[in-house]
C-alpha cells in the first residue's frame, strides 16, 4: 500500500487489474485521463478527481470521459443517419421480421440500444460533477476548461452550483477588483514619477567604500552590476529608487541591502530591514551590528524589532 496517494494494485505483478483507490475498486480504464489541444498552443490534461474551472459553471471535478449519442447533428451526419436507418428497416424486412420487431428497431433509433455508428452518431464528453449537476462538455468544446491550479492543495475547493446566479457574481466580483487594482497600480506608478527627493551626498561615497571592504569575499560580476545600480538610484538621481533585486539564496542579495542601508544611514537617514520570520530577523541583525554597529568604527545605532515586543521596548 502506498500512504502518499492510496493507491493499491490488487496483483503488482499484473498491471492491467483493477485498482483500489479510498476503498473503491477502480478499474485500470477510470485511471486514465485524457489530454486535448490545438494547433493554437491550448492544452488540457486532467485525470479521475482532477478539479477543473467552467467558463460558465464555475469549479467542477473531472470524473471520466464518456461515450454519448450526439444531440446536434451536422447536415451531413443527418442525411447518412437516415439513409443508415433506411437501410436497416430494408435490411429487416428482407429478412421477414415481423411489424413489431421493426417497430421496436426503430424505437431503439438513436438511443444507447442503436450501436450503429453512422445511424446514431457518438460523441465523447468529459463529464464533471458539480454540487447540484453532472455537466457533460464536449471533446470539441473542452477549451472552455482550465485546471483548477489550486487543487493540490490540503483545503479542496467548493464544487459551484450550476443552478442560480453564483459563479457568475464570484467572477464579477473578481474582475472588479482586478479592474480596480490595475487602477490602484496605475495610480500609484503615475505619482511616483511626480515624486523627487534631494540625491544623498557624493562625498558620503567614500565612506561606503570604506564600509564595502569589510565584506569577506569577492563580489560576483552581478553583485557589482547591483551595486553600481543602487548607488545610481541613491546617489545620482533625483527619484525615489523603486528597484527589485531577484536571485537564489546564497547569491549575495543581503549584502546590496547591507551597502544601501550603510548609504542610507550615512546620508542622515533611517533606514529599515525587513525579514520574514523573527529567525531570519535576528541573524540580520548580528550581522548589522558587526558590520556597522555600536563597537565598530562606524558606531551606528542598531535594533531589532518584532512581534512580541512590549511598547516600552520598541519604543
Amino acid at each position: 500500500k502506498n500512504n502518499n496517494d492510496n493507491i493499491r494494485s490488487e496483483d503488482p505483478d499484473e498491471d492491467g487489474l483493477p485498482r483500489v483507490i479510498n476503498g473503491k475498486l477502480t478499474s485500470r480504464q477510470q485511471l486514465m485521463g485524457i489530454s486535448v489541444g490545438s494547433a493554437g498552443g491550448w492544452s488540457l490534461e486532467v485525470f479521475p478527481g482532477d478539479f477543473v474551472v467552467h467558463r460558465k459553471y464555475g469549479i467542477g471535478r473531472y470524473e471520466k470521459t464518456v461515450l454519448k449519442s450526439k444531440t446536434k447533428l451536422t447536415p451531413e451526419e443527418t442525411a447518412a443517419s437516415e439513409e443508415r436507418r433506411k437501410e436497416i428497416i430494408n435490411g429487416l424486412m428482407n429478412e421477414g421480421k415481423s411489424l413489431e420487431e421493426i417497430q421496436k428497431a426503430v424505437a431503439d433509433f438513436g438511443t444507447d440500444k442503436d450501436k450503429d455508428p453512422v445511424s446514431n452518431p457518438l460523441a465523447a464528453l468529459l463529464e464533471i460533477a458539480y454540487a447540484d449537476a453532472m455537466v457533460h462538455v464536449p471533446i470539441e468544446r473542452a477549451y472552455r476548461l482550465s485546471r483548477y491550479r489550486a487543487g493540490d492543495a490540503a483545503v479542496k475547493p467548493r464544487l459551484s452550483r450550476v443552478k442560480g446566479e453564483a459563479w457568475a457574481k464570484a467572477k464579477h466580483r473578481v474582475e472588479a477588483n482586478t479592474v480596480q487594482m490595475a487602477e490602484d497600480v496605475l495610480a500609484l506608478y503615475a505619482t511616483r514619477e511626480t515624486l523627487n527627493r534631494p540625491p544623498f551626498d557624493p562625498s558620503a561615497e567614500g565612506r561606503v567604500r570604506k564600509f564595502a571592504e569589510s565584506f569577506p569575499y569577492e563580489p560576483t560580476p552581478d553583485q557589482k552590476k547591483c551595486f553600481e545600480d543602487v548607488e545610481n538610484d541613491m546617489v545620482w538621481r533625483s527619484r525615489p529608487m523603486d528597484r527589485l533585486i531577484c536571485g537564489d539564496v546564497g547569491f549575495g542579495k543581503t549584502e546590496v541591502a547591507m551597502r544601501a542601508l550603510f548609504r542610507c544611514v550615512a546620508n542622515g537617514r533611517q533606514a529599515a530591514l525587513l525579514a520574514p520570520t523573527g529567525v531570519l530577523a535576528a541573524q540580520h541583525f548580528k550581522q548589522v551590528v558587526r558590520r556597522m554597529g555600536e563597537g565598530t568604527e562606524h558606531n551606528f545605532n542598531v535594533a531589532l524589532l518584532r512581534g512580541g515586543m512590549g511598547k516600552n521596548t520598541k519604543k
